[in-house]
C-alpha cells in the first residue's frame, strides 16, 4: 500500500531524549511555591539542551503530570543541582499530597501526525 502511512508506526528519534516526569496530587500552594516553581521553569527553558514540556491531568483533575524533556543527561544534572530545585525538594510535603518522579530515556515515540502540531 504505497503512500499510506501506518498510524502506529514508531517515530524513531535521531537521538534519544530524557524525560523527567513529575506526577502529583496538589496540596496548598503559597508564595514561596510560586516563586520556586517559576524559577525552576525559567531555568529549565534556558538550558541549551532543554527540548519541551508537556502537562497532563487525570480525568477527574485530581492528579497532574508535568513532563520536562531534555536532550542530555547533563541538562538534568544541572537542574538537579539548581538551588531553587533543591529548596523545592526539601519542602515537597508542604505543597503536594502525593508525588512520584520518574526519569527515563525516550528512544522512540508513537503518534499520529496531528498530535505533533
Amino acid at each position: 500500500m504505497s503512500g499510506v502511512r501506518n498510524p502506529h508506526r514508531p517515530q524513531f528519534l535521531e537521538d534519544s531524549m530524557y524525560c523527567c516526569s513529575f506526577v502529583f496530587t496538589p496540596g496548598e500552594y503559597d508564595d514561596e511555591f510560586y516563586r520556586l516553581n517559576s524559577a525552576i521553569d525559567v531555568y529549565c527553558k534556558s538550558l541549551a539542551d532543554f527540548s519541551h514540556v508537556e502537562s497532563w491531568q487525570s480525568a477527574d483533575g485530581a492528579k497532574l503530570n508535568s513532563m520536562y524533556f531534555f536532550k542530555t543527561q547533563e541538562a538534568i544534572d544541572k537542574l538537579a543541582n539548581l538551588k531553587a530545585h533543591l529548596t523545592a525538594k526539601e519542602n515537597v510535603d508542604r505543597w503536594y499530597l502525593d508525588y512520584r518522579v520518574e526519569v527515563f530515556e525516550l528512544i522512540r515515540s508513537y503518534s499520529k501526525e496531528r498530535l505533533n502540531d
